[in-house]
């Protein structure tokens, strides 16, 4: 399979969802109802935990809102995206109390992860 990053467009893909993209999430008024409201993917992942201290990938995690709301719940979160621009603006979302529980970074979907196995205890992926 042909990776987006290596296709020519790949670049303007990314700048797309990197420049565009978070409007959706962040800068409406009232944001599209796309997908479940963070608390409803907090519940959800909530009724699965089987031992505290659980580690969730949020894979295309945009511009954070879900995996900043599983870290305030008490999981170790990485988001990862395609888009730099999304990833920026989640982590500027980060907030004193989380740096030790959540981190981003930049990944093509398209492509293996490049995590060990067994890893995480929880995936999600919201509006992918």
């Amino acid at each position: 399979m042909t990776q987006v990053s290596q296709r020519p467009l790949g670049n303007l893909y990314r700048a797309f969802w990197s420049l565009s993209g978070r409007f959706a999430w962040d800068d409406q008024r009232e944001p599209a109802r796309v997908s479940e409201p963070p608390e409803r993917i907090v519940d959800l992942v909530r009724e699965r935990r089987a031992k505290p201290d659980e580690w969730v990938l949020d894979a295309g995690c945009g511009t954070g809102n879900y995996a900043i709301a599983l870290a305030r719940a008490g999981y170790h979160v990485i988001g990862t995206d395609f888009a730099a621009g999304m990833l920026a603006r989640a982590q500027g979302k980060v907030t004193d109390e989380l740096p030790g529980r959540i981190s981003f970074q930049q990944a093509d979907l398209n492509a293996p992860l490049d995590f060990p196995d067994a890893r995480f205890d929880h995936l999600i992926s919201i509006s992918l």
